[in-house]
């Protein structure tokens, strides 16, 4: 009785050991708990003084953020690129022939089909941002890293502005090939017989299973196998946004080997708001002319012009949007297994950073709200070309428009153009009756460049006459 209960003991003791198989590839830590104090995070901003180097070593972290204005879009393929092998040959032949050179050929090869840039816009007056995040510091030990960072910008002026949409988001590493790792553990136990005869009864008596299992055969009878494989591919650091009116939200997530460190850029847009105690946006009349030359002569015929203009809004006050930019994060620190680079075997500490205090950054700064155009104005004289058929200033969106309209008005003696009537909002003419641009004017004509400089305040200067 006393071999049998050995026997079963033994059999528990193999087949026990047997069910021992754990992974180590596949997780993510051996142990883990969580804690609530940590290194410190120090988030800085477009106007906080400059960070250390006591900021950046040891366990001091730091988040930088500034805004600039997204990049354009890339451009898609050239007109002539969709057209067939036949077509190509036909526009560049015809295009060669009045091409001065071959630079000249592939510049204007290239423009064609392009649609041009418009100055106008009827509202709601948009602006495209990009933000640029930055962690940086030096992990006291190389098995430290973040797995998780949080952050929120929080609008200043949500009476003025809101925002509408993300646009895009990029890390410096999306996804990383691991390839296959694979690790194979087995066991084998078990036991063909046992001589009872090497057994005594004194020592069965004091331990009969000691003795025995010092008694059996053992052989390989049984196996259990565990095979592990990672993931040829993984993404890593995905980030997610989240949206409202006032604020807007990043997560960005880490993964198994992989740090946080580095820069995160997301793009963004704001919208202007109308206002409820009164409009943040005003809008222009930008004007065009076609029809004043021809291959760079000068038309005199009036009838041949056509007068265009449309509406460009704008902000009626340049003071920067400003968000407060707060940050968070997880860092995970290894206790036991930081030798290894394998982080199955780790006893990690997921802790929670103490909360930062948050900065002021500029979303939008006082040049890409200040409203600029461009004006004809008589040289000495504080008021502008006028439009009396419409009742409204002339403004322009560049210097080149502009500075069109008065050599066309030098070199052909005009002062009007088809079904315009141009003149002066200022002084009325002596005689009565609308104050008319005159042909003695067009040599005193020079064109100024306005910008706002605050509410309502705008600033003029001669840039051309």
């Amino acid at each position: 009785m006393r071999a049998q209960l050995a026997l079963i003991s033994a059999g528990m003791l193999l087949t026990t050991t047997g069910c021992s198989l754990r992974p180590q590839l596949v997780k993510h830590h051996e142990h883990a708990t969580l804690a609530g104090n940590a290194a410190k995070l120090t988030i800085l901003g477009g106007t906080s003084s400059s960070t250390s180097p006591e900021k950046l070593l040891g366990d001091g972290y730091t988040v930088t953020g500034f805004v600039t204005q997204a990049p354009p879009t890339a451009a898609s393929s050239p007109f002539i690129s969709k057209l067939s092998d036949r077509g190509q040959a036909e526009l560049i032949g015809r295009v060669g022939a009045s091409a001065k050179n071959a630079d000249e050929l592939a510049a204007t090869l290239l423009k064609l089909g392009e649609k041009p840039v418009s100055s106008c816009n009827d509202g709601p007056l948009r602006l495209n941002r990009r933000l640029v995040l930055s962690l940086a510091g030096r992990h006291a030990a190389p098995s430290t890293r973040f797995d998780a960072m949080a952050y929120v910008l929080t609008l200043d002026n949500a009476d003025r502005a809101r925002f509408i949409t993300w646009n895009r988001f990029e890390t410096l590493q999306e996804t990383v090939a691991l390839g296959a790792t694979r690790m194979k553990q087995s066991q084998s136990a078990g036991w063909a017989d046992f001589d009872s005869e090497k057994t005594t009864a004194a020592a069965t008596a004091v331990a009969p299973a000691k003795e025995l299992l010092s008694t059996l055969n053992l052989s390989a009878s049984q196996s259990r196998e565990l095979e592990e494989s990672v993931a040829s591919a993984r993404r890593f650091t995905p980030i997610t946004g989240t949206l409202s009116e006032p604020g807007a939200a990043l997560l960005q997530q880490g993964a198994v080997g992989m740090d946080l460190f580095g820069n995160l850029t997301a793009d963004f847009t704001i919208e202007l708001k109308e206002g409820a105690d009164g409009p943040h946006v005003a809008k222009d009349w930008i004007y065009t002319a076609t029809g004043l030359f021809a291959d760079g002569k000068p038309q005199p015929n009036v009838s041949g012009t056509v007068v265009s203009r449309c509406g460009r809004v704008y902000a009626v006050s340049v003071e920067p949007i400003k968000a407060k930019l707060a940050a968070n994060g997880i860092l995970r620190q290894v206790g036991k297994g930081a030798e290894t680079v394998i982080e199955g075997d780790d006893t990690a500490t997921y802790t929670t950073l103490p909360t930062a205090t948050s900065v002021d950054i500029d979303l939008v700064d006082r040049e890409s709200l200040s409203r600029t155009y461009f004006t004809i104005k008589r040289a000495g004289k504080d008021y502008n070309l006028y439009n009396h058929t419409e009742k409204q200033e002339i403004l322009f969106a560049t210097l080149d428009e502009a500075r069109s309209w008065v050599r066309w008005f030098r070199q052909t003696g005009n002062t009007s153009l088809k079904e315009t009537q141009l003149g002066w909002l200022g002084p009325p003419n002596p005689k009565g009756g609308l104050a008319l641009l005159r042909k003695g004017e067009a040599m005193e004509l020079e064109i100024h460049r306005c910008a706002s400089e605050k509410k309502e305040n705008v600033i003029c200067g001669v840039v051309w006459k």
